[in-house]
């Protein structure tokens, strides 16, 4: 059975039918309210699809915010409306199925009856609504026929909560719907089931086992606890009764004459709640087998943590340093990639869902859904899309945050971050094909057309600049004016010119330490020199399949010296290995891969060098040797880089010159590995490290490492545990006997 998804919809290839008839007779169509990304879906699908004939399908129509839901124009609320009608009447007409059942929260039942009124050709066995703000005389007489079930009345069910204002609100604050989700209907043709609930008190998987399930697998009608013994809407309620709606006109129009007067603008602000100082991030789940979809779940995992961790929040995670709290009312964000295909190719639509939660309580969710390529193509800027899906912001602020939401699909944003990230490493063409991507996505994404009017001029462009200026300007005239292009700083010279006056000072018996910072590049360089005559230097690797902090790491081996090594990878049960060659005390422990990097750090006694990883060949007394790269300098002192790529990170790297060794950390902000190259070739007496040969190391939030000298202790902590490390050690010490467990 071939099973694909357009708009959130699973859908059968037509050889497929007869098949699916004999095994699911039974479809569940979930649809959501507004301001939502309906994280509800996937925990009710899990529970109905319980028995071996259930099929779920949860529709998406976008997200619909409160404004447009309160404006009582047609054409504004028809929108979602009319994509909801498309997808179900495929799903009526793909589906030979006379069991279908809606399951409807909301602005989803305003929408359902909405669609089964205007086509009374469509038929269900089923209808339940929940928080329904359907007007409560709506004409059920007119419909109930559509619905097939066995008992006519008792296949509408909607459930009613008792403590829910939202309908009533709905009702006095805006015309054209009704309280119908807290009063009920009253109606024959509806069976309305009372509870103590509020608007989304429906969704836990107690209600679901007590309630659906035995109606969507059995034709089962429950009871309900507040129909056994009773209950009154609470006193409060009767507040939200007030007709509001003309309350808000007189303000709304004193609002406008008083901003008129002023010239002024009030704008909303595009974050709703700030990041927790500190906060688990819980492994991103999957379902999916395939390469790619396993390659994108690490990828989104790991950047998160990076991109919270960069902006001055405290994350805890499997993968990090500082293990994850074992508090569940901890502030935790979670994710889940999902798509109808356990091994979907880069066509096909996955969708990852995000959510945040804080005191055992989803706070705030949000759904990316694209083809798998794009996800991939912008998984660097997903964790950004995913705060502003949830409409977080770290408590340093997110760099592109704006007085205004720029657009309300999440990977319409993330694509426009993903276009700003590329245009700063001069990926002009790129940045614009992204933005035209976004544009897609959301056609009234008024500054991503701006950002295309900037890069078209930039290129010469003055047509397609112009054009798409008057594009945007035809959207809103009042959108944020961000820009793609900035002019990239350059903080080496200031750098250079700290490193040039700072003294090395002794640490240890011969190795020595030269500390700077240029604070006005937000850059902190360490560096450590050390002769190989009187320092053994060994690759020692983690003694757990788990990793190790490089504190950890110095301290197993009694080590004077230890900085993090290279590469490796992660596997969906967070065991690390490394992702090129790897030997110790003589021993492979892992084989040389071409894509893990082209240099290769050699250890032979006091002999040590770093060589073309291509053209490396095992010899006779080679105790260690590491693979990373790239090499940032080449023997002789060649720079081993030759294009700036603007992409700063954290660094790490290590050089060898005749009898001695130099390691440079570098953070803050950090520098490219053309910038490192540049610093680590350089002459001594110009502020660099004079080089013969320099080897980068892992880097980002791997970079870490730990001192014990004599008059000096420094340790330099990585976010990330790692897979191995280059320890230095007294020469007169027994080097230890190494191996992964």
């Amino acid at each position: 059975m071939t099973l694909h998804t357009y708009f959130g919809i699973k859908m059968l290839e037509d050889s497929d039918l007869t098949t699916f008839n004999r095994r699911v007779n039974r479809i569940v169509v979930l649809v959501h309210g507004i301001r939502t990304r309906a994280w509800w879906q996937t925990m009710v699908a899990a529970k109905l699809e319980t028995a071996p004939n259930i099929s779920v399908i949860p529709l998406k129509y976008g997200y619909f915010d409160a404004l447009r839901f309160w404006v009582p124009l047609p054409l504004v609320r028809r929108m979602p409306i009319r994509r909801l009608e498309k997808e179900l009447d495929n799903i009526l007409s793909q589906y030979a199925s006379d069991y279908v059942f809606i399951i409807a929260h909301s602005y989803g039942t305003y929408a359902i009856s909405k669609i089964l009124y205007e086509n009374p050709h469509y038929k269900i066995h089923g209808l339940i609504l929940c928080g329904s703000i359907i007007p409560r005389d709506f004409d059920w007489h007119r419909i109930q026929d559509q619905v097939i079930g066995k008992h006519k009345r008792s296949h509408i069910i909607n459930e009613c909560g008792t403590k829910d204002f939202w309908p009533v609100l709905a009702q006095s604050a805006t015309w054209g719907y009704g309280s119908s989700g807290t009063d009920g209907f009253g109606s024959t043709s509806v069976r309305d089931r009372f509870h103590e609930h509020g608007h989304s008190g429906y969704f836990n998987t107690d209600f679901v086992d007590r309630y659906w399930i035995p109606f969507v697998h059995h034709d089962k009608i429950e009871t309900s606890l507040v129909d056994e013994k009773g209950a009154q809407n609470p006193g409060w309620l009767r507040l939200c009764r007030f007709p509001y709606r003309w309350l808000i006109i007189c303000l709304a129009g004193v609002g406008a004459l008083l901003s008129a007067l002023s010239f002024g603008t009030s704008l909303i602000g595009p974050f709703d709640r700030r990041v927790s100082n500190s906060v688990k991030v819980s492994p991103v789940q999957t379902d999916l087998t395939g390469t790619d979809a396993l390659w994108l779940r690490a990828k989104i995992e790991s950047n998160l943590i990076e991109f919270l961790h960069r902006r001055g929040v405290a994350v805890t995670s499997d993968l990090t340093a500082a293990a994850a709290s074992d508090d569940v009312n901890a502030p935790t964000i979670s994710g889940k990639i999902i798509s109808d295909k356990r091994d979907p190719s880069l066509n096909d639509i996955v969708s990852l869902d995000i959510t945040y939660s804080d005191d055992g309580k989803v706070q705030a969710s949000t759904s990316i859904e694209g083809t798998l390529a794009d996800l991939k193509d912008i998984y660097k800027s997903l964790p950004e899309a995913a705060l502003y899906g949830l409409r977080l912001v770290a408590d340093t602020s997110l760099t592109q945050d704006s007085s205004v939401r720029l657009t309300d699909s999440p990977l319409a944003y993330g694509l426009w971050a993903e276009s700003r990230r590329v245009a700063y490493r001069h990926q002009l063409e790129k940045s614009e094909a992204l933005l035209r991507r976004a544009v897609q996505v959301d056609t009234r994404f008024a500054a991503a057309y701006w950002a295309i009017s900037q890069l078209s001029a930039a290129r010469g462009d003055k047509v397609a600049a112009a054009s798409a200026l008057a594009e945007a300007n035809s959207i809103s005239l009042d959108y944020p004016k961000i820009p793609v292009i900035e002019a990239a700083i350059n903080p080496v010279p200031a750098l250079r010119m700290e490193l040039q006056g700072a003294p090395w000072r002794r640490v240890d018996a011969n190795l020595e330490m030269k500390e700077v910072e240029a604070r006005d590049y937000d850059l902190r360089v360490s560096a450590f020199r050390a002769s190989t005559d009187d320092y053994q230097v060994s690759v020692v690797p983690s003694r757990g399949v788990h990793g190790t902090t490089i504190e950890e790491l110095r301290k197993s081996v009694d080590g004077i010296l230890a900085v993090n090594g290279g590469f490796f990878e992660i596997d969906s049960h967070n065991r690390l290995s490394p992702s090129g060659l790897l030997i110790v005390n003589g021993n492979r422990l892992s084989d040389y891969n071409k894509d893990a990097g082209s240099g290769i750090l050699t250890v032979a006694g006091n002999r040590i060098d770093i060589v073309d990883s291509s053209s490396f060949a095992l010899s006779t007394g080679l105790e260690f040797a590491l693979q990373s790269g790239p090499r940032l300098v080449e023997k002789g002192g060649k720079i081993g880089i030759y294009k700036n790529d603007f992409n700063r990170l954290e660094r790490a790297a290590i050089c060898v010159d005749r009898g001695s060794i130099t390691i440079v950390i570098i953070q803050g902000v950090g520098l490219s590995l053309y910038e490192v190259a540049g610093v680590l070739a350089a002459p001594i007496e110009t502020g660099g490290f004079g080089c013969a040969v320099a080897l980068n190391l892992d880097g980002g939030p791997s970079a870490q490492l730990s001192l014990k000298g004599s008059s000096l202790s420094v340790d330099l902590p990585g976010l990330w545990k790692i897979n191995a490390g280059i320890v230095l050690r007294r020469a007169e010490t027994t080097r230890p006997s190494a191996q992964l467990n």
